[in-house]
């Protein structure tokens, strides 16, 4: 099968944190709001601004989802293709801004509004005769040491993407995560990641130039295909 290189990009969105505000909620709930054929595929929450932001897996839009279900707005960028989709997010908190991952067929033009390309790395390729080759980059989660850590969906890699001057680096691992979508740390430095199939648990001892799936568990997806 022949591969090409879609330009599949690791944009930096400045995030302008606004002063905190003790939050009231004293237990989790569950927080109802609407927005047409939004579909949201990213989720982060901003400690900060204490609210949720989503991304759009049909708009080229980001938006801020409060406590009380208000959603706003916060970024939207014409500039990019129709058929832009806006997957992962992560907000480093370090230095107040918003990361997406970000996935367009090519060309993709020069981002003159509000993104901002981190890294466009060659080692993100798309194999167009692979199965969810139309997915490439998906979750994504920052850690305090400078770097983030993205998964791919198309390929079940893992990469190391520094923060600052966006060098990527794949994460050697024990197994692929075929098909892998959300990506989470825990606060023992475990990280989580997960299918819609599978939920992985993974560990490193080096700062994640390698890594081990230690353990795994499969999901519910006809439950899950039921609730959607």
């Amino acid at each position: 099968m022949s591969s090409s290189s879609s330009i599949i990009a690791l944009q930096l969105l400045l995030f302008f944190i606004v002063v905190p505000i003790p939050s009231l909620a004293k237990k989790p709930h569950v927080i109802h709001f609407r927005s047409p054929n939004l579909y949201p595929e990213g989720l982060a929450y901003d400690p900060s601004a204490q609210h949720f932001i989503v991304g759009s897996l049909h708009h080229r839009t980001l938006h801020s989802v409060s406590d009380a279900g208000v959603i706003e707005t916060l970024i939207s960028d014409p500039s990019l293709p129709p058929n832009t989709t806006i997957l992962g997010l992560a907000v480093d908190k370090l230095n107040n801004r918003l990361l997406a991952a970000i996935h367009s067929d090519p060309p993709l033009p020069s981002l003159h509004s509000t993104p901002s390309p981190l890294t466009t790395s060659a080692l993100f390729p798309v194999d167009r005769d692979a199965p969810y080759s139309y997915c490439g980059l998906n979750g994504i989660a920052y850690v305090s040491k400078g770097y983030l850590l993205v998964v791919q969906s198309n390929t079940g890699k893992l990469f190391k993407v520094d923060a600052h001057n966006g060098t990527a680096h794949n994460v050697l691992l024990s197994e692929d995560l075929p098909v892998a979508d959300g990506i989470a740390i825990r606060g023992d430095g475990v990280v989580l990641v997960v299918s819609h199939e599978k939920l992985w648990f993974l560990k490193s001892d080096d700062s994640w130039g390698e890594g081990v799936v230690y353990d795994k568990t499969d999901l519910d997806v006809e439950s899950l295909l039921h609730q959607l």
